[in-house]
């Protein structure tokens, strides 16, 4: 997985597709993304939906926002490429627009194109709604992507609540065949020494 240009995400952007004020930025270096992705081999690309913004109403940002996204699916479904739509949760975010997978599912929905889908981040989603393998049961078929991190903290998994040997056998047993994206901050001081929580995984 690959992202399209989020905005200055270190500024607290947390996307670009549901302002509309920046619309012609964002669809000005969609190529790029694309380009990118097909020099990489990478097959799927993120569009963030942003931040909620009073200046404009909730539904003229969702608006903006499916217009961006059907424009970008229409180009990346030249190169073979997905698009994913992932909700995030607001308590580390701040007020975005899709916070559970209900929202994003929905508006994946919307925007009718066959090659937008789910990115399913199981960090994001315990904190906003739990109830993960449930959920992940009720919209499978949307789901093209998976990432995970541990609550609290968001660190590799098996330093919090979420029981991931459970989740990832969920998952498995669905036959799942894409990837699933390691998206934490290590509870180590490098990188490489957070990573034991794949040992029974390597075994396997």
């Amino acid at each position: 997985l690959l992202n399209f240009d989020g905005g200055d995400m270190a500024a607290g952007d947390r996307g670009l597709a549901g302002d509309p004020g920046r619309s012609e930025y964002l669809r000005a270096h969609v190529p790029d993304a694309l380009a990118i992705a097909a020099a990489c081999g990478c097959p799927r690309l993120n569009l963030l939906i942003g931040l909620r913004q009073e200046r404009y109403s909730e539904e003229e940002q969702l608006a903006c926002a499916r217009d961006n996204v059907a424009w970008a699916a229409d180009r990346a479904a030249e190169a073979g490429i997905e698009v994913m739509i992932e909700a995030l949760n607001p308590m580390d975010n701040g007020p975005c627009l899709l916070t559970t997978t209900r929202a994003a599912a929905g508006f994946v929905a919307s925007v009718a194109r066959p090659n937008v889908r789910l990115q399913y981040d199981a960090y994001h989603m315990q904190r906003t709604e739990g109830d993960l393998a449930a959920t992940l049961d009720a919209y499978w078929e949307l789901i093209g992507h998976i990432q995970v991190a541990d609550v609290p903290g968001r660190h590799e998994p098996g330093t919090g609540e979420i029981n991931y040997p459970f989740l990832l056998g969920h998952i498995a047993a669905k036959g799942y065949q894409g990837a699933i994206g390691a998206e934490y901050r290590p509870s180590t001081a490098r990188t490489e020494d957070s990573l034991g929580w794949l040992e029974p995984y390597r075994r396997a």
